[in-house]
């Protein structure tokens, strides 16, 4: 059974180990093998828990393993969206993505914003994202080229209108 919950001490290595496995595995279909290798290379153990305690950060768990986790910061950023391979297409993404716009909501926050991987997009598209408005520097699709350590990688800003916040329909 899917379950999602707030982050706790005890994570700090099973979500690593989700967001290598999702880099090295599931976005290698979108991404080079240098890319990979080098976007993994940056998750780090020193320091990891203290980023996700940092920012509201929910974990998803499948039969009582980790297999998921993402976050938002106290604007409405969403840095992390990482789902094991293993549990690819049992909708832990999408329940993830409806935490998150749950608390954001309740938050009062007018919308949640993104930097969405080629893999991320799909799911976040289907979700209510749309390329970001406030992005006039980017490509009418929200992408755009980030150079990391010299090598190339595209990603989306995205955003997504919440009903709540200053973004609110008004009656």
């Amino acid at each position: 059974m899917l379950s999602i919950r707030p982050y706790e001490p005890r994570d700090a290595d099973p979500t690593l180990d989700v967001l290598r496995a999702a880099i090295t595995v599931t976005a290698r279909a979108d991404y080079s093998e240098q890319q990979a290798r080098l976007w993994a290379s940056r998750a780090a153990r020193p320091g990891w828990h203290e980023r996700r305690a940092a920012v509201e950060t929910w974990v998803a768990e499948l039969d009582g393993r980790v297999v998921g986790f993402t976050d938002r910061d106290e604007q409405g950023y969403i840095d992390m969206l990482f789902v094991h391979p293993e549990a690819g297409g049992r909708g832990v993404a999408r329940a993830l993505v409806e935490r998150v716009i749950a608390s954001a909501e309740s938050a009062g926050l007018g919308r949640l914003t993104v930097h969405a991987s080629l893999t991320a997009r799909p799911v976040l598209l289907r979700m209510g994202f749309a390329p970001d408005p406030a992005a006039h520097d980017d490509a009418a699709d929200g992408s755009r080229t980030v150079l990391i350590d010299g090598v190339a990688f595209t990603n989306f800003r995205l955003a997504r209108p919440l009903l709540s916040g200053d973004a609110a329909p008004t009656s």
